[in-house]
């Protein structure tokens, strides 16, 4: 999936995905060189919607790593943290 960001922002690639069982959520993004565009993984729980993990790796290359534990609805945020542009999201779901 693709998009584009602006500094200070939020996108959502994808409102929501299920992940039906347990297993690996393992997702990857690419951005502009220069940029530090960041991931956030979150699941929509009993609580409401809350962070389960974020991601790590180079300035415009970034990976995030869940084990699921309660299948159900999540999604992924980029955060652009420093810098605009355009992104690329991979994602692979259990």
């Amino acid at each position: 999936m693709s998009g584009r960001v602006v500094e200070g922002s939020t996108a959502i690639p994808w409102n929501y995905f299920i992940a039906a069982q347990a297993g690996t959520i393992s997702t990857c993004l690419d951005g502009p060189d220069g940029a530090d565009f960041d991931l956030a993984l979150r699941h929509f729980g009993t609580d409401g919607l809350e962070t389960v993990a974020t991601s790590s790796g180079e300035e415009d290359i970034k990976t995030l790593s869940y084990e699921v534990r309660d299948p159900g609805a999540y999604r992924i945020e980029v955060v652009a943290t420093k810098g605009s542009g355009d992104y690329t999201v991979g994602l692979s779901i259990p």
